[in-house]
């Protein structure tokens, strides 16, 4: 592969990476949710306080399961650059692997850059944006030398 597709490889590992632990900071330093009327504040206190019984004999509430998937996303997106930058260290010179691993990369942040444009807001679905973008790069087959 060659070295500007195997930075850009590592470009999206890193923002990547740099995503989760964005993500994770909102979720630390955010402060929870702030209403800004009656009805936003009614939805708060419901998400909060109403609890749904789950197989098992375990109660929780919404946000419960918001706040689980948003540490699970943040966990993931470290994990998958994380792993990626493995790949591309170990893989440097095994350009079957790389151009493997970054269509798979390249096909789960668009995938995933869909997710973020359909149910969240601007600032993930730019980061998510920027990570397909690098990934997309690195997956392109440089034409072969002489072909």
């Amino acid at each position: 592969m060659p070295r500007r597709q195997l930075v850009a490889f590592q470009i999206g590992c890193w923002v990547t990476i740099l995503t989760g632990v964005v993500h994770l900071l909102g979720i630390v330093l955010g402060g929870g949710m702030q209403a800004s009327n009656p009805q936003e504040a009614e939805l708060i206190r419901q998400a909060t306080t109403v609890t749904m019984a789950l197989p098992g004999g375990q109660h929780r509430v919404l946000m419960d399961f918001v706040n689980g998937f948003s540490l699970h996303f943040a966990l993931s997106l470290a994990l998958w650059g994380g792993l990626g930058l493995i790949i591309q260290r170990r893989g440097r010179n095994d350009d079957a692997l790389m151009y493997a691993a970054a269509r798979a990369m390249a096909g789960a942040a668009v995938a995933l850059l869909a997710i973020c444009l359909t149910y969240f807001f601007l600032i993930p679905s730019l980061f998510v944006a920027l990570m397909a973008i690098s990934f997309a790069i690195s997956a392109v087959r440089a034409p072969e030398a002489g072909h």
